[in-house]
């Protein structure tokens, strides 16, 4: 079995709001030198590819990823946790669109011959757009799963997903090959490297993918500008009272007097 992660470098979403400004001449959000991080998502999608692994020593876990700076450090992260392989597609994808980013990727899963899974976290962890995964499902001609929580293989070819929902939990019976889109759950954090495996993906090879011909793959839409939201000021009041009862009725009083109740 040959399952596919799709994973991409966002900048660390833990740093603080301060640190981020608007590029004056390109019109796009910038972060200084705030860290490059695997989105949020992507780790949660990689460990249900591990845990797939874990069931079925022989599965191929492969880590694909499409982007330019600190694309490599998050290849390498998801080698040291147990990822078989890594394979890159170098180019700008910070400004593409989901769907051009779309058909790189499908482009570059051809690349990897038979793949029977591909799964990427449900949305990027910078922009909540959550179109990549449809669109990536689309362009390979896949059904999509999404959200799922768990996924599991499933005799004698499909697999078995764990589909979370408002009221209720779906378990769900996919083909292959099947596109899924990856939600948190508290069964998918990505597990921790061991300090040896860290130095072994170190001297590992990541495959290069062409992607097609990515340099001419058009954006479908162009974000014309990024304007950050104005800052507000405001102030901190402590409400003092000797029991829980009393400052629930100091901030009820406060509320009506503000005109807020």
């Amino acid at each position: 079995m040959h399952l596919v992660v799709c994973v991409h470098a966002i900048v660390d979403p833990e740093i603080p709001a301060s640190r981020f400004d608007v590029d004056p001449v390109t019109g796009r959000a910038r972060a200084g030198d705030g860290p490059m991080v695997m989105g949020p998502y992507d780790e949660n999608a990689l460990e249900c590819a591990l845990k797939v692994r874990d069931a079925q020593p022989d599965t191929l876990v492969t880590a694909l990823s499409h982007g330019e700076e600190g694309t490599e450090e998050i290849l390498r992260r998801a080698l040291a946790v147990g990822a078989t392989d890594a394979a890159l597609v170098p180019g700008p994808a910070g400004e593409r669109d989901a769907f051009a980013v779309a058909r790189v990727l499908a482009a570059a899963i051809g690349e990897l011959g038979e793949v029977d899974a591909v799964l990427m976290g449900l949305e990027g962890g910078e922009w909540d757009t959550r179109q990549t995964p449809p669109a990536l499902a689309e362009v390979l001609g896949w059904p999509l799963v999404s959200p799922v929580a768990a996924v599991e293989a499933s005799p004698p070819g499909g697999f078995r997903l764990r589909r979370m929902l408002e009221a209720e939990t779906q378990w769900v019976a996919a083909p292959r090959p099947v596109a899924v889109a990856v939600t948190n759950d508290g069964t998918n954090a990505l597990r921790m490297a061991r300090v040896r495996d860290v130095l072994a993906s170190r001297r590992r090879p990541i495959v290069t993918l062409s992607g097609g011909s990515r340099a001419d793959v058009p954006a479908a839409v162009r974000t014309e500008g990024v304007a950050l939201a104005p800052k507000s000021a405001g102030t901190c009041v402590l409400l003092e009272g000797p029991t829980g009862e009393a400052r629930g009725r100091a901030l009820a009083q406060r509320l009506v007097s503000e005109r807020i109740l």
